[in-house]
């Protein structure tokens, strides 16, 4: 019984997490557009961080948020599975 509720509560916060990160890749990508003061990228990360990654992924091609730097979508794609060390492998300049 425990254990049903247990799973159930991770996807229901797996799926919230990624619907939040991808509405604020939203948001910032509109306020990018009209010169407003945007979302911090640390904030970016941090959501796709603690398992939000698919809703960055999502929210980076729908919005076409940084989708041309290579950094940033290796940062949030493998950090968000929780490798963080493959970012200087990945990382480009």
């Amino acid at each position: 019984m425990m254990g049903t509720y247990l799973f159930w509560g991770v996807i229901a916060y797996v799926v919230l997490i990624n619907i939040i990160t991808f509405i604020v890749f939203g948001v910032d990508k509109y306020k990018a557009r009209n010169h407003k003061w945007r979302v911090p990228e640390a904030t970016l990360f941090l959501l796709a961080l603690i398992g939000g990654s698919i809703g960055a992924i999502l929210g980076m091609y729908t919005f076409r948020h940084h989708t041309g730097r290579v950094t940033v979508e290796s940062r949030v794609g493998l950090r968000g599975q929780g490798c963080p060390r493959y970012e200087v492998i990945l990382h480009e300049d």
